[in-house]
């Protein structure tokens, strides 16, 4: 008897250590995607790990990753080569946009159409340089001056005689996704069907001679993704559109500013800030009060904190266009 309870505690003992060693082995495969960005490598490094322990113990199983496995077979977009500094050269960035895309993009060529560093930064020149994009799917991507990666997927682009996309609009498609292409990638999809459920409230795409926004909202006034037209600052907020968080803004970041606002309440009645996001969507044709133009133009007055408390500012380094086109 007392030799088999031996037998029995050791056999517990071994059964530990083998899930404890799968544990192990499963954390680094993980951990390595994460650091890389490329997480359809994990299921090739399964065939490494196996070979490692193989040679211990022959008996060490490794259990599927549904998410991983997924994650390989999703097509990722090649791009077309203009030089070292484009901002999707990266495969993981690329991967990361591939999220935000419809499956029948993921097949396709990406190529750079305007690059605010070398173009210049204005809104003017990205819309001349992109007139030919109208109606287009095209990606946004915006490196801000804290090196995040920003970007939009947008289903018809609001270029040329194109201004505004909605339900009502001639526009082709309504697809569109906001998402970081960073170390904290993340997407959000749009929800279509607030576009017909909402038609005067959401505004999927819209371009005016003071700002560039993607999922727009004109009760509020916000947007998930608005870039301002010196393209040198811009904003993000929360959006019903997306069902997204601030874009910009990272969880930690969130909670620092939610203390913030919660020592300005205990000092006193702030003064309240003009809402100066360039503009109301409700009246997206008519030009904001000269007053307001001059204040969204201002950079300093963009960095202050917006009276909304779901919103973000943040200064942008540079700004990409690309388009798709059949693989070469």
């Amino acid at each position: 008897m007392v030799a088999e309870t031996m037998d029995d505690d050791e056999a517990k003992k071994e059964q530990t250590a083998k899930e404890e060693k799968k544990k192990r082995f499963r954390k680094v495969r993980k951990r390595f995607a994460r650091a890389t960005g490329q997480r359809h490598v994990v299921s090739r490094t399964k065939k490494y790990f196996r070979s490692l322990l193989s040679s211990a113990d022959d008996d060490v199983q490794f259990e599927d990753d549904d998410e991983n496995e997924v994650a390989e077979e999703k097509e990722v977009p090649s791009i077309r080569e203009v030089d070292d500094h484009q901002l999707l050269g990266s495969y993981s960035r690329r991967a990361a946009v591939a999220e935000a895309l419809p499956e029948r993009l993921r097949a396709k060529e990406l190529v750079r159409r305007y690059v605010a560093s070398t173009d210049g930064y204005s809104l003017e020149s990205l819309s001349l340089r992109c007139a030919a994009l109208e109606n287009e799917p095209i990606v946004i991507i915006v490196r801000t001056a804290d090196e995040k990666i920003l970007g939009s997927f947008v289903g018809s682009a609001p270029f040329g005689k194109l201004v505004r996309v909605t339900s009502e609009s001639k526009a082709t498609s309504l697809e569109a996704a906001v998402f970081r292409a960073d170390s904290k990638p993340r997407c959000h999809r749009s929800k279509s069907q607030l576009l017909f459920d909402e038609p005067g409230t959401f505004v999927v795409a819209a371009r005016t001679k003071d700002f560039l926004a993607v999922a727009a909202n004109a009760r509020t006034g916000g947007a998930a993704l608005r870039l301002s037209s010196s393209l040198d600052s811009g904003t993000s907020e929360a959006s019903d559109l997306f069902d997204s968080p601030p874009l910009h803004s990272d969880d930690d970041e969130e909670e620092e500013d939610e203390e913030e606002e919660e020592d300005e309440e205990e000092d006193g009645n702030p003064e309240e800030e003009d809402n100066v996001a360039m503009g109301s969507f409700s009246e997206i044709d008519e030009p904001p009060p000269v007053g307001a133009v001059r204040r969204a133009a201002s950079s300093k007055l963009m960095r202050k904190k917006s009276s909304s408390a779901n919103s973000d500012l943040f200064d942008i380094a540079d700004v990409e266009i690309y388009s798709f086109t059949r693989k070469s």
